[in-house]
Parts: structure tokens; C-alpha cells; sequence
């Protein structure tokens, strides 16, 4: 896992200042399936020995039974910015952000040692955000604050592909 984080802060008067936040993030994960078979019953691969079809559960309640090791990577970065004036009557706040986040997977989706049912999916998104916000600051009597909120967010699994003996084409 690797991770990075950096601010710069400008403060152009004594009524005006801009935080620019910049952060990148990457994460090798081995996370599978959280299913397994119930102690009596077989795996979905539905072939002997196991005598009802299938395999049985793996040996330890934490163990996957994979014929690969089910993997991912995350991988995000994203950028804002916060610009921030005074008037003599309010405080403008205008806060601007951008994220991109992708993880990559592979899985083994059959809960069992045979090639039966793998996947590899890609989920990539984008976010887009910006707010602005005027609050009162002159009369402690009397507080306010108004503002608006625009979010755009695209989100996906593309590509995602099936493999394994399930997904063969017929003789």
C-alpha cells in the first residue's frame, strides 16, 4: 500500500486564502468471496467426491477454496480546491473537487479448486463536485448561510470478462 497527501495554502490578503489538497492512494488487496459451503453440503462445482456432487467446505472457517488466489488493486487520486474570501457582511467559501478511482479484480466466483466460474472486472469512476456557500459574519443575532451543491459521478464495471469451464462455448 502506498499513499500520499499534500496541501499548499495561499493567502493572498488578510480577506483571502485558497487550500489546494492533492492525495493519490494505490492498495493490493487479496480479498475473495466472503461464501462458503456449510459443513455437510459441497462447493458449486458439482463433480464427485465430495458424495452429493461438488467439493467440501475448505478446513479452517477463514480459508477460501480457490483454484486461484482472488486479488485486487485500488487505485484513486483526486485534487481539490477551497478558495475562501471575507466581504464586511458574509464569508464566500467556494470548495471544488475531483476524484478518479479505478480497482481492478480478479475472482474466483465458483467457491471451489476448479477453473469453473472466474471473472475479471474493472471498476473505473470519476467525481466531480463544487459547492459554494455565502454565511453571514457581521451580526451575532442574526446567523445565515446559503449555498449550493453540484455533484456529477460516472461509475461502471467496464470491462468486465467471465472465464472458466462455465463459460465455454458447447461442442
Amino acid at each position: 500500500r502506498s499513499s500520499d497527501l499534500a496541501k499548499l495554502l495561499w493567502q493572498g490578503s488578510e480577506h483571502t486564502s485558497a487550500l489546494l489538497t492533492f492525495d493519490y492512494d494505490l492498495t493490493a488487496t487479496q480479498q475473495g468471496l466472503g461464501f462458503r459451503a456449510f459443513p455437510g453440503t459441497g462447493a458449486l462445482d458439482p463433480l464427485p467426491p465430495f458424495p452429493n456432487g461438488g467439493f467440501p467446505p475448505a478446513a479452517d472457517y477463514y480459508d477460501p477454496n480457490e483454484n486461484f488466489n482472488s486479488q485486487g488493486t485500488d487505485r484513486q487520486y483526486g485534487a481539490s480546491l477551497k478558495v475562501t474570501h471575507d466581504f464586511d457582511l458574509a464569508r464566500l467559501v467556494s470548495i471544488s473537487a475531483y476524484r478518479d478511482t479505478r480497482a481492478d479484480y480478479q475472482l474466483d466466483e465458483d467457491s471451489g479448486p476448479l477453473p469453473l466460474v472466474n471473472v475479471q472486472l474493472t471498476t473505473p469512476e470519476t467525481t466531480y463536485t463544487q459547492e459554494l456557500q455565502l454565511a453571514s459574519t457581521s451580526s451575532p443575532q442574526l446567523q445565515w448561510i446559503a449555498g449550493v451543491f453540484y455533484f456529477n459521478d460516472k461509475a461502471g464495471f467496464e470491462p468486465t470478462h467471465f472465464t472458466g469451464a462455465a463459460f465455454a462455448p458447447f461442442p
